[in-house]
């Protein structure tokens, strides 16, 4: 009888130190997605070449900051509640970067696990442009996502460009009639700017002035801005925002057509693939192991 309790105690205590060792794992694994690192799967070519289909990415979070939710509720809300760990350094031009996708409802409005990867090609307080198929922007000189890809575009002609392709977003179709070839100068919004609001820019900034207002713009026929009943003659930004584009310019759904990326939309910076897998083939892209960008 001794023997066999010397057992059972023996078995127990196994099964103790396992299962706490698999909890320690297991709460490591979340602690880590949540605070450190996550990897997400590339679904499209519109950050090709660099970003392939299948591609596994490892998205740093000790970058920028890791975003926390305020409670489990408001992950699930289309109002994102959450603060910021304290970052290693500000996003950079030219980062890649995963984001949950602004604009849902027609309106800017947060949606969980909605994800895209594009890269940062203007900062808060960045004036972005587009001559002749090539970035520009007012504070960074050199060379803004894949060039081989803009250079392509701009020699590739207008009338082989669908409409849906061709036209970016613009103040005004009629006055500033942009393309993806030449559009801009676009102010990137940062927190504390003060815009005066015309007709023009306040339909232009219309979703930003709505997410950070929570009130509908509108403007009359003699050109006078609303927000809600109230008159409004100009706004104070309460966020940064970022524009963000695919290297692939001409197969690419971005900021030059939705607009603008709320800073705390943004979810890390992509560091390295670890590995690939090809779509049709199910098989390791070997090619594509540890590919550090």
């Amino acid at each position: 009888m001794k023997l066999i309790l010397k057992y059972l105690n023996k078995a127990m205590d196994i099964f103790l130190y396992t299962s706490l060792a698999a909890i320690i794992v297991v709460a490591s694994y979340y602690l880590c997605r949540i605070f450190i690192a996550d990897q997400f799967i590339i679904p499209s070519d519109s950050m090709y070449p660099t970003l392939q289909i299948g591609d596994r990415v490892w998205v740093n979070k000790l970058v920028a900051g890791a975003r926390i939710y305020n409670d489990i509720d408001s992950a699930n809300s289309s109002t994102l509640q959450s603060w910021r760990t304290r970052g290693m350094r500000n996003i950079e031009r030219n980062d890649i970067l995963i984001f949950n996708y602004p604009i849902n409802d027609n309106r800017i409005s947060f949606k969980i696990n909605y994800v895209y990867a594009k890269r940062c090609i203007a900062l808060p307080g960045d004036s972005i442009s587009a001559v002749e198929g090539f970035y520009k922007n007012s504070n960074y000189e050199s060379a803004l996502g894949y060039e081989k890809a803009q250079e392509y575009l701009s020699n590739y002609p207008d009338s082989m460009l669908h409409e849906s392709i061709r036209n970016t977003i613009t103040p005004s179709r009629d006055k500033y009639p942009w393309s993806i070839k030449n559009f801009g100068p676009i102010y990137v919004p940062r927190k504390g700017d003060v815009i005066k609001l015309n007709a023009e820019n306040a339909l232009f900034y219309s979703n930003i002035l709505e997410f950070e207002t929570g009130k509908k713009i509108r403007v009359d026929s003699a050109g006078k801005v609303y927000l809600g009943d109230e008159p409004a003659s100009y706004h104070i930004f309460t966020n940064n925002y970022y524009f963000m584009a695919g290297d692939n310019v001409i197969n690419s759904g971005d900021s030059r057509y939705w607009g603008f990326v709320p800073e705390d939309y943004i979810v890390g910076v992509v560091g390295f693939i670890p590995y690939a897998i090809d779509k049709n083939t199910n098989e390791i892209k070997y090619d594509r192991i540890l590919k550090f960008l």
